[in-house]
C-alpha cells in the first residue's frame, strides 16, 4: 500500500492530474462542445467540470463517463495511449491522399503496393502530427510532395 506522504506518490499524482487536464483540454478544445452539455452528460455540475478542466483532479469513477462524453478513452485521458480518433482520422486521410496522388499521376500500382504506400503515408502523417506536433492540415502539406515523389519515382514497398 502506498505511503500517503510519499513524495514519489505525490509527484505521480500531480503528473497524472496534469496529463489528464491537458488531454481533456485537447479533446474539449478540438470539439468545442458546451461545458454545460459535457457536465450534464457526465452527471456533475458545471463548476465541477471546470475544476476538472483546470486541475485534472477527478475521481476515478467519473473517468469512464468523462471519456464517453468526450468520445475518447480513459487510457487516452490518462496519457497511456494516443487518441483513438486521431488514428482513425490519419488512416482515412492517408487513404484519400494516396488516392488523390495516384489519380493525378495517371500511374497505377498493384493492390499490395497501394496498401504499402498507404501504410507509408500513415507513418509519415503520424510522425508529423505526433513528433512534430503539426496540425493535420500542415502535415498533409508537408507529406503530399513526398507521396508524389514516391509515386513518380516508382514506389518501393518497405
Amino acid at each position: 500500500m502506498p505511503v500517503v506522504n510519499d513524495p514519489e506518490n505525490t509527484r505521480l499524482q500531480t503528473e497524472i492530474a496534469q496529463r489528464l487536464s491537458e488531454r481533456v483540454r485537447v479533446v474539449f478544445g478540438a470539439e468545442r462542445p458546451k461545458m454545460e452539455w459535457i457536465a450534464q452528460r457526465i452527471g456533475v455540475p458545471r463548476p465541477t467540470f471546470l475544476t476538472w478542466l483546470n486541475t485534472g483532479s477527478i475521481k476515478a469513477h467519473h473517468l469512464p463517463r468523462l471519456a464517453s462524453a468526450l468520445d475518447t478513452t480513459v487510457c487516452y485521458l490518462l496519457g497511456l495511449t494516443p487518441d483513438p480518433r486521431t488514428e482513425a482520422i490519419v488512416r482515412r486521410t492517408a487513404k484519400v491522399l494516396v488516392r488523390k496522388v495516384l489519380n493525378d499521376s495517371d500511374r497505377t500500382l498493384s493492390l499490395s503496393d497501394e496498401i504499402a504506400l498507404e501504410d507509408n503515408t500513415i507513418d509519415l502523417l503520424a510522425d508529423q502530427i505526433t513528433h512534430n506536433q503539426f496540425p493535420m492540415e500542415q502535415a498533409i502539406v508537408i507529406i503530399e510532395p513526398m507521396v508524389r515523389r514516391m509515386v513518380v519515382n516508382g514506389f518501393m514497398p518497405r
